[in-house]
């Protein structure tokens, strides 16, 4: 009876961030920009940062209600693809042209971190040390000492990756086209593919822990792991959309945004999926953060940025 409890309350807290959405169009950045935002990222309930075209970069520390554009000093040509901040001050940004800078002041100044070359699609964090950088034709960069040095792995396939996860410090997962997905379990040093079940362009990946993950993609595609990873198995939402961001934050409670600006809920692991339309159907979400099951944002196409709820 408790854990039957349980789920009709984070069902209520579900249903009610969705039915809240209405409200999200209130709360927008910008819309209707000539660029777009292609990543989102908050350290706390306060303090956030939102990267996008032409080497766009505007911090908050309000939660949102003002936002402060910042300069990063990357070219006017470069689209910043991902950001990740260990705390107020200490981040990093990745992007196109193998674009990967470091600041140690919130934001005010940059150090360019080598060049890469390709362009890097997505970044990624398992506390203070190690992370992941994946992009053009199946590269993958990591480091183990918060960014400060990269080192490219040998590559276990050709295909671009766009998203990439992580869990301690060993374990990360990255996904991309034809249905691509590669596992480290030695911190990046070597790449095996994991058979996803499907040769969908997956855009986004997401784990809680070593066991639990989801990709999602194009064609409303949605596949989930207990295994971490060895098997995958479709999930369906009833939603054909490409879907480009997945959050979970907890094995039950899980976030999924994406094309015609569409966010989708679920509470019971990806069983279910309660959907809704946050803003205007020409409007499309490329990036989503989740705080809590409460409270989150999401970033996408012509200067949107939503605040949920």
């Amino acid at each position: 009876m408790r854990n039957l409890l349980v789920v009709v309350v984070q069902a209520f807290v579900v249903l009610a961030l969705l039915c809240s959405c209405a409200s999200a169009r209130d709360v927008l950045l910008k819309a209707n920009a000539d660029y777009s935002w292609h990543d989102v990222f908050f350290v706390d309930s306060k303090t956030g940062f939102v990267v996008g075209d032409g080497g766009r970069m505007m911090r908050t520390g309000d939660g949102g209600k003002t936002w402060q554009k910042l300069s990063t000093g990357v070219a006017r040509n470069v689209r910043l693809t991902g950001v990740w901040f260990f705390d107020r001050e200490n981040g990093l940004v990745c992007g196109t042209l193998g674009t990967l800078y470091r600041t140690s002041d919130g934001g005010k100044t940059w150090k360019r971190l080598g060049a890469f070359g390709a362009e890097l699609e997505d970044m990624a964090f398992c506390g203070r040390k190690v992370g992941y950088a994946v992009g053009l034709s199946g590269r993958i960069l990591y480091t183990h000492d918060g960014g400060m040095r990269w080192v490219e792995t040998r590559r276990r396939t050709g295909r671009m990756l766009l998203g990439v996860a992580c869990r301690g410090d060993s374990l990360a997962w990255a996904v991309g086209l034809g249905g691509t997905i590669v596992q480290t379990a030695d911190g990046g040093k070597t790449w095996e593919l994991q058979d996803s079940g499907t040769s969908t362009i997956l855009m986004d990946v997401c784990f809680v822990d070593e066991s639990h993950g989801w990709a999602v993609g194009m064609d409303g595609v949605i596949i989930h792991t207990v295994d971490g990873g060895k098997t995958w198995l479709a999930q369906e939402s009833g939603a054909k959309h490409e879907f480009d961001a997945v959050r979970f934050v907890d094995e039950r409670t899980g976030f999924i945004a994406g094309q015609e600006s569409i966010f989708l809920g679920t509470v019971d692991g990806g069983k279910t999926w309660q959907k809704e339309i946050l803003i205007d159907r020409d409007k499309w979400f490329y990036s989503l953060f989740m705080l809590d099951a409460k409270s989150g944002y999401a970033c996408g196409k012509d200067g949107i940025l939503v605040c949920l709820p």
